[in-house]
């Protein structure tokens, strides 16, 4: 909530008197003189950092004309198009984005560039943009529509304070990711050693497996979420092993009702399909009414020939990974069909077999969880203190 007391020393700016946008733009690919890009599949929602990002090399047939501005280390990029999916924040490297990304700079003596990630993050931030954009089926922004952004500025000496604090939290976090990816390395050497041992055969997944997805759900419109109702999951609310359920979406009961074949169940495996390919949750309870959306892949196991836990950990591994790079196709934005899921293979084992893989397997997912929940309990707080700080309602000495 907004502060209604808000310190005398802070002033009424809009983002546009304390910030500009860089048009460094370079259609001319033979002038290009460095060797990333980053598309809006590079950001990760809510994120601060930009951390992902592709080679041009290798890519020049997928990285279309729009892609023109370059940006350098230390500016902040935001995604003008469905600005609700909160993407954007600070790079560390210098490369080209689309048009539909801004690239940020602020006056310094005004707004400091590092406290800016932080600024477009805020609750208050989402809502501004959320309730200016244009069009209804892909929702866009205009460089007015952030301009005209009215927030209070803290003097520079207490931003620099309330920048140390966030970007404090920040670090954390990365420490706390970078950790995850060690352990995740660990589990996933752990399941490729189970899986290969004591082989004698395999299942086609088809036969051992109802396998599902959606099909024709192009988009939801604004009206279709609501603020209560069935759970929408997509690959996005995957965090780890885990689902961020607190962070799922909400769909209106007449759309959850249109495909009651996929509502989800315990002991369901989801898989995203498209785009960001191989993330995978178990259903181990439900907090409601749930399915998932078209970018993502329902499989059940048929119970007298898969334990619901050893299809959930084989899927996760890298055994697995590879036969699935093989069946991608695409390039703009890679998928696996249905079809091609039904035909990849899964190593043969008694159940007696899978149920001790599944028990040395469980030991790794607890210390997982633990790890993403601490990291969630991270997030948690770099939102709560973001919003807080930067409304003034908590002020640091």
């Amino acid at each position: 909530m907004e502060n209604k007391k808000v310190p005398k020393d802070w002033k009424l700016v809009k983002l546009g008197d304390v910030s500009h946008r860089i048009n460094d733009m370079i259609p001319n690919r033979d002038e290009w003189d460095f060797d990333r890009y980053i598309a809006g599949d590079h950001f990760d929602e809510g994120e601060i950092r930009i951390k992902k990002s592709s080679p041009i090399k290798g890519n020049e047939l997928v990285i279309g004309y729009q892609f023109q501005w370059r940006f350098k280390s230390g500016h902040v990029l935001y995604v003008v198009k469905n600005p609700r999916l909160r993407k954007g924040g600070v790079v560390d490297f210098e490369g080209v984005c689309s048009i539909s990304s801004f690239v940020l700079e602020t006056d310094k003596n005004l707004l400091l560039q590092k406290l800016l990630p932080f600024v477009i993050q805020t609750e208050k931030f989402v809502h501004h943009t959320t309730t200016h954009c244009h069009g209804s089926t892909n929702p866009f922004l205009n460089w007015k529509d952030l301009a005209k952004y009215e927030f209070y500025l803290p003097p520079l000496e207490e931003q620099k304070k309330i920048a140390e604090v966030l970007w404090g939290i920040e670090d954390t976090i990365n420490k706390c990711e970078d950790l995850i990816g060690i352990y995740q390395k660990f589990k996933r050497k752990a399941i490729k050693d189970l899986f290969s041992k004591k082989i004698s055969g395999t299942f086609l997944l088809g036969d051992v497996c109802d396998i599902r997805g959606r099909i024709g759900w192009k988009g939801l419109k604004a009206s279709e979420y609501t603020e209560e109702g069935p759970y929408l999951i997509a690959a996005k609310h995957i965090i780890g092993s885990n689902i961020d359920w607190h962070g799922a979406d909400h769909l209106s009961i007449e759309r959850y009702e249109e495909s009651p074949e996929i509502i989800l169940q315990e002991g369901d495996t989801i898989l995203s399909k498209d785009g960001t390919i191989g993330r995978v949750a178990y259903i181990d309870s439900l907090p409601g009414p749930t399915t998932i959306n078209s970018t993502m892949m329902l499989i059940r196991p048929h119970k007298d020939h898969l334990i619901p836990k050893y299809l959930y950990y084989y899927l996760g591994g890298d055994n697995f990974k590879s036969l699935v790079d093989e069946s991608i196709m695409g390039s703009t934005i890679p998928h696996i069909f249905q079809k091609d899921m039904k035909v990849l293979s899964i190593p043969k084992k008694t159940l007696k077999e899978q149920e001790k893989i599944v028990s040395m397997l469980d030991k790794f997912e607890e210390k997982g969880i633990r790890l993403d929940n601490h990291l969630k309990s991270l997030k948690d707080l770099r939102q709560k203190l973001m919003n807080e700080l930067l409304l003034g309602n908590l002020r640091l000495k």
